[in-house]
């Protein structure tokens, strides 16, 4: 497994688990954050940035879900992708610096994720939950305050929102 695969399996959620089947938005997300110039120096809390935004955007960019599937619009189509992906498929730009809907504080952290109106399709994934400032699953990568996920109709929790009660307090307020 390579350096960065062996960081972040001790904050995956699955123990490292989901990184075996090739297919999930995990195992996509890994790579990405693999593929980011200069990944083997970043800080432990940078990395796990990287990969909870991948995981964000592999699990609900242009994916199916229940809804989609039971959705007669959707027959016949070429699955719809997001509207806009700015700097979210570069392997140079921070997420701090300019990805789309991404805001973060004076420390780095991300703070804020705007992906409204932005057509997210998929199962919105737990993996956000690391980007809690004090949640039980904080890596030191986020300080999430602000999720907005309006107006995207064919966003999908799966029938779970559990993850809610773990992005910790400021996002109690």
């Amino acid at each position: 497994i390579s350096q960065v695969q062996a960081r972040l399996t001790q904050f995956a959620l699955n123990g490292g688990a989901e990184f075996e089947d090739t297919t999930s938005y995990q195992y996509k997300a890994l790579k990405q954050t693999e593929a980011q110039v200069g990944v083997d120096g970043f800080a432990d809390a940078k990395l796990t940035q990287y990969y909870v935004l991948y995981c964000i955007y592999f699990a609900t960019n242009g994916v199916p879900n229940a809804i989609t599937d039971a959705d007669p619009r959707f027959v016949g189509i070429t699955f719809p992708s997001w509207k806009r992906t700015d700097n979210w498929e570069e392997t140079t730009v921070d997420p701090c610096d300019g990805w789309l809907g991404v805001k973060c504080d004076g420390e780095g952290r991300v703070s804020i994720l705007d992906l409204f109106d932005n057509q997210v399709t998929g199962v919105f994934p737990h993996e956000i939950v690391l980007l809690s400032l004090d949640g039980p699953f904080a890596t030191g990568g986020g300080n999430l305050f602000r999720l907005d996920l309006f107006k995207n109709e064919f966003a999908y929790n799966d029938g779970d929102s559990s993850w809610m009660t773990d992005l910790g307090s400021n996002m109690s307020k």
